[in-house]
């Protein structure tokens, strides 16, 4: 199935946190602006979730408020890989 997000078609190489917010941010929120106001962040740092950077240990918290999803399941969802955790809070 093709990926219908703009911010991601390009990347092959997806994590599956970007899979996540590809599934929960439409069915929470009208868009990526309205997640990222819900969060305190600019709406790029979205952009760049969606892409392939995994968010700092302490945006889970506030992800985890937003979306319902525990901070346990999202921090093994997003896995930690190096180099791949350097989303901003």
């Amino acid at each position: 199935m093709p990926d219908s997000h703009p911010a991601t078609a390009a990347h092959a190489e997806r994590t599956p946190f970007c899979c996540l917010l590809d599934a929960v941010i439409p069915a929470l929120f009208p868009s990526d602006a309205a997640f990222a106001k819900s969060l305190g962040v600019n709406q790029s740092q979205v952009h760049r979730w969606r892409r392939d950077v995994t968010p700092q240990i302490a945006m889970l918290a506030r992800i985890s408020q937003a979306t319902g999803i525990s901070v346990e399941t999202l921090a093994k969802i997003a896995t930690y890989e190096p180099g791949r955790d350097g989303g901003q809070s």
